[in-house]
């Protein structure tokens, strides 16, 4: 039950079928025990530490002055205000006043940003008359601070309406320019089209989604078959532009230094003399360039093959297991759940702030007391814990439902791995995945609070304060990803072993180490393949759309719109599809790992299919020993009752 959760103990998952040797390991184990109880209770108090605070919140805070906006005497615009003492001008009835109005000149972003600015609620915005008078509050009353001819002033500039502020109208005409310059109409009539096409369109576009739904599931075909030849196809692209740029590069360069010979020493000029020597030195740049990347090609080939038949094996896997597609779906269900439930309290809680009065003035500034300030940064971070949480559950239940199928012989014998995997989850695993997604949320609050700080000192910090805060931001990112990585894998050893976080990713980080160059092929080429058919799914998906508008005869103002919505949706989609690829590669490839750290194919046979068994070191001896072992196994039932049926993976 603590962290490192050493020894676990090993009890084949599967019973003994078509096994010919005494292996104390065959799959995932069964027999296992909760791993790292401390940190599901830690994250389950602190669930409960978020719904107190928002509480606390839902009692204090106003969400409307967020979305309403509020003025400078502490009144919500559009809403019946409450008295706050000391400040005579809060308290009013602005139900019919919905729209926050800077009343002095504010003619930039930066300064309606500005928190010292003037703010009041208006019934309308102003239509830019210069006989509109200083806006007035109900019953025609000056309010301090205000001057008439000074503040008032941009009373006489047009606004428009935008999330209830009125924005002078200035801050918009060059983009509403540009936009007439490319469309010929203006910024509002454009929008209104835009959203008029959306909704006439709306089936067309639910159409254009189904087919991303089949075109993605092709895809996920299409690489099981034919990954070979676009990974390769891939390789010898780049090989070729690699060649084809060196050459284009050294030809220029003789160019160059052919004219500069054909010419006297008196006419050459020092910028001719200058440009032959940047060619040449661009020539040997990019010749050292090629030759480093042909050789890591020939160095890195064979690895390049093994993530061809990781593709392959991915396949059969999710052939084996189609409904580990809907995991992406169950995951981004509880994830809106989440956020919408979390992110509405939230609301709550970032208002929960005490007004604070200006004696001379009266104006009302919102600020939180101190131990509201930290309660916010801490319901931020459970939130970041819960999202992750969520996330790390999805990776646990692909990985354990991937690695028994591996290490399952008689694939008729796999059963659910799914649910299977799903109630090791639950049973076992909730600590490890909350000590996971613990780990990632503290990086990721501390570079909230380092963006926060960032913020802050954004008028005090010198050029030394802005390059340290970059390079912690940097460090930052980078840490975060080498960890969610470290833990993606360290998940799937926990679905293999069922042994608690820390010592999983321990014997993950070695795995890791073990097989770098086999890692960094995996995460290059395999990763540029998936997004490639990302983009394939995309693609169809704006031709077949392209298809459907023409033949459907659909009235829209522009049919590059509701394409576009769908080609959004298109991507979307492949995303989630081929994100439970990776992840079934991922754990392919540490199921590689460890068969071939615990079996030799001849003593202890080999679990991988015979496309992974041409990458061990013994494949030939290997893959004679399979075959015997197959005919024994074959000729055994036969020999005692007649012939049975044995399946086995290929």
């Amino acid at each position: 039950m603590g962290c490192c959760g050493a020894g676990t103990p090993v009890q084949s998952m599967n019973a003994p079928g078509g096994v010919l040797v005494d292996d104390d390991f065959n799959g995932p184990v069964a027999k296992r025990s909760c791993r790292d109880v401390v940190f599901l209770i830690l994250f389950i108090a602190t669930l409960g530490g978020m719904g107190y605070v928002g509480f606390l919140g839902y009692k204090e805070g106003n969400p409307f002055r967020i979305i309403n906006g509020f003025d400078s005497w502490g009144n919500t615009c559009g809403r019946l205000n409450a008295d706050i003492a000391g400040s005579n001008y809060s308290g009013q009835d602005f139900t019919e006043y919905a729209y926050l109005f800077y009343p002095e000149n504010y003619n930039t972003i930066e300064n309606l940003l500005d928190p010292n600015a003037v703010r009041m609620c208006v019934q309308a915005c102003p239509n830019g008359s210069l006989s509109l008078s200083c806006p007035r509050y109900p019953g025609e009353v000056q309010l301090p601070g205000m001057d008439t001819l000074i503040d008032c002033q941009a009373a006489a500039l047009a606004h428009i309406s935008l999330l209830g502020r009125c924005i002078p109208s200035l801050l918009v005409n060059s983009s509403q320019s540009f936009v007439q310059g490319f469309l010929g109409e203006s910024a509002q009539a454009f929008s209104q089209k835009v959203a008029a096409d959306v909704m006439s369109s709306k089936v067309e576009i639910a159409y254009m989604c189904a087919c991303a739904v089949g075109l993605a599931l092709a895809m996920l075909i299409f690489l099981r078959f034919f990954a070979g030849v676009v990974i390769w196809l891939m390789i010898a692209a780049f090989v070729v532009s690699s060649l084809g740029g060196t050459g284009y590069i050294w030809f220029q360069w003789y160019t160059a230094h052919s004219a500069l010979n054909e010419l006297d020493l008196a006419e050459q000029t020092s910028d001719e003399i200058k440009a032959v020597q940047y060619w040449f030195v661009y020539s040997i740049v990019a010749s050292a360039i090629t030759v480093v990347f042909l050789l890591i090609l020939l160095i890195m080939r064979k690895r390049i093959a093994l993530v061809v038949a990781l593709f392959k094996e991915g396949g059969r896997a999710l052939k084996a297991m189609p409904l580990l597609l809907l995991q992406p779906i169950w995951t981004l269900t509880f994830m809106v759940v989440a956020v919408a439930g979390v992110g509405s309290i939230f609301l709550f809680v970032l208002t929960a702030d005490n007004p604070l009065v200006d004696e001379e003035t009266q104006r009302v500034e919102w600020s939180p007391d101190k131990t509201m300030w930290y309660l916010k940064w801490y319901y931020v971070f459970g939130a970041l814990w819960l999202i992750q949480f969520i996330i790390a559950c999805q990776h646990v239940i692909i990985a354990g439902a991937v690695a028994t199928w591996f290490f399952t012989r008689n694939s008729s014998r796999l059963g659910c791995p799914i649910l299977r995997s799903t109630g090791r989850l639950l049973r076992y695993h909730l600590g490890s995945v909350a000590l996971g997604a613990l780990i990632i949320a503290l990086v990721q609050l501390a570079r909230l609070v380092l963006l926060y700080v960032d913020k802050s000192l954004r008028y005090h910090k010198n050029n030394f304060v802005k390059y340290v805060l970059k390079c912690l931001a940097c460090c930052l990112w980078c840490f975060e990803k080498f960890l969610k990585f470290l833990n993606r894998n360290a998940y799937i050893e926990i679905a293999i072993y069922g042994q608690g976080l820390c010592k999983a990713a321990q014997k993950a980080f070695l795995l890791i180490v073990a097989n770098a160059l086999r890692i960094a092929a995996i995460n290059s080429v395999g990763d540029f393949t998936l997004f490639l058919g990302k983009i394939g799914v995309v693609a169809s998906t704006a031709i077949v759309g392209l298809v459907v508008m023409d033949q459907l005869e659909v009235v829209v103002n522009y049919k590059w719109v509701p394409v576009a919505v769908a080609c959004v949706f298109a991507f979307i989609i492949a995303h989630i599809f081929l994100s439970v690829y990776e992840m079934v590669i991922d754990t392919l490839f540490l199921c590689f790992c460890e068969d071939s750290e615990r079996n030799d194919g001849v003593s202890k046979p080999y679990f991988m299919s015979k496309n992974l068994m041409a990458f061990v070191e013994n494949a030939n001896e290997a893959l004679r020993m399979e075959k015997q072992r197959k005919v024994k196994i074959a000729v055994q039932p036969m020999a005692a009752s007649g012939p049975a049926h044995v399946t086995f993976k290929k």
